[in-house]
């Protein structure tokens, strides 16, 4: 089934991460492509779904106009975690400023019912590799997009790449699942015991670190309004922003 048509960008802002340069293992890297772009992002592209749904999705991009191959990362995780200047292993959508310097679009995108996304969050159910088609055939679309699409990221980014393979969009190209688990029973029962050391933290950390309005209405977030969607029936905030001004990268 084809995607719906795409819809214009909505508002752009200067991105504010710093990866503090290329971290590595000491290991040289070959072939390595060119630092040479800016970095513009913007922030909550609604992707519209085959059902008339939506989710929404940060766009980092080269400031440079053209058309460049897409690196998606979808999850229920806050996109805001591109913001804290982290190191990069602790980002698990990849690190945007490396990729986008070197001539790629970065789209981190929130699964159904997560991050301001509409309806409700399924957990790895055949509803979330429908969405992952249609984010997939959007993402080919858009006029920065040159038509080819691969996936990374690191664990539910990674089971969510196994997820949009099995449902074969057209313009999936590669991808690359680091640190998946092939087995989800396996992951919360290990040998029949139930592993409530890793699931309750998790599921607890996903409303934690849901972003929230203040008791007066207001953002928690300066440049966020609060907008909310629902999680299995609670309610969690997300945001839109306003603003366009690129930045450089650091390499």
């Amino acid at each position: 089934m084809t995607a719906p048509a795409a819809t214009p960008p909505a508002s752009t802002q200067p991105d504010t991460s710093h990866f503090n340069g290329l971290q590595t293992t000491g290991r040289e890297y070959r072939n390595l492509s060119v630092d040479q772009h800016t970095m513009t992002r913007d922030l909550d592209q609604r992707v519209p779904l085959r059902d008339g749904g939506f989710l929404l999705s940060d766009v980092y991009r080269p400031t440079e106009a053209g058309s460049y191959p897409v690196l998606i990362a979808a999850s229920p995780y806050p996109r805001q975690i591109q913001d804290l200047g982290a190191p990069t292993a602790i980002i698990e959508a990849g690190n945007s400023e490396f990729f986008v310097c070197r001539g790629y679009v970065h789209v981190i995108a929130s699964l159904r019912g997560t991050g301001g996304s509409s309806d409700q969050w399924g957990f790895f159910d055949n509803q979330e590799r429908d969405d992952l088609y249609d984010l997939v055939e959007w993402a080919a679309q858009q006029t920065w997009s040159n038509g080819a699409v691969g996936m990374i990221g690191i664990s539910y980014f990674a089971i969510a790449q196994i997820g949009a393979a099995a449902a074969r969009p057209p313009h999936l190209k590669a991808v690359f699942p680091f640190e998946v688990s092939p087995d989800l029973y396996e992951a919360a029962y290990h040998y029949g015991l139930f592993s409530s050391s890793f699931i309750s933290p998790w599921l607890t950390m996903l409303g934690v670190t849901a972003p929230k309005s203040t008791p007066s209405g207001g953002a928690t977030s300066p440049t966020r309004p609060a907008r909310c969607s629902t999680i299995r029936g609670s309610i969690v905030r997300s945001a839109t922003s306003t603003g366009n001004r690129p930045r450089a990268c650091s390499s």
